[in-house]
């Protein structure tokens, strides 16, 4: 591995999440594993503890600038971690097995959670984009001063989590679509 080309694709990667808070995992796993020919259960734990560490970093900022609302960043959150471990805890009993090529099974979810960030974000663009005044049919409010937004909130979170346990993708792209 070149631990100076590391660095600095890292630190352009860096800039692009920090402007759109979004791209993280999906540019920098699948440079781990193609350029740098990291593994990918490897390329995706590394992925998720850098990104960790940029996300508290970010975190910290916005906190500064006070750009939160509390209420969403704590059922996301409850809905997420959870979802997290699941998803971690699931590729843990998938290794325990031995039955599937954890690295195949790793290098196709990363594949589907890749296409499924793009397409939804394609869509949301082109539908702002070419269609501005189209009526699409209204999601459903999170309230989260009702029960059913606190659920929806959190399964949300949980779903999202999961993805985010399996293959690192979705943290910031996915959840920013979400909300």
């Amino acid at each position: 591995m070149d631990y100076l080309l590391l660095p600095a694709f890292s630190f352009f990667i860096g800039i692009i999440v920090g402007l759109t808070g979004i791209g993280g995992a999906s540019l920098i796993t699948p440079m781990l594993i193609f350029v740098f020919q990291v593994p990918p259960s490897i390329a995706i734990s590394s992925d998720v503890v850098a990104a960790t560490l940029m996300k508290v970093v970010g975190g910290v900022k916005h906190w500064q600038q006070k750009t939160l609302d509390l209420e969403i960043v704590k059922w996301l959150s409850m809905g997420s971690v959870s979802g997290s471990l699941l998803g971690v805890g699931v590729l843990h009993q998938l290794r325990q097995t031995g039955e599937h090529n954890l690295d195949n099974l790793l290098l196709r979810l990363l594949g589907v959670m890749i296409l499924i960030v793009t397409f939804t974000a394609l869509i949301q663009m082109l539908l702002m984009t070419f269609f501005p005044k189209i009526n699409l049919p209204e999601l459903p409010k999170l309230n989260l001063k009702t029960n059913q937004g606190r659920f929806l909130t959190l399964l949300i979170g949980a779903i999202l989590g999961f993805s985010v346990g399996m293959t690192s993708v979705s943290s910031g792209s996915m959840f920013a679509l979400a909300i």
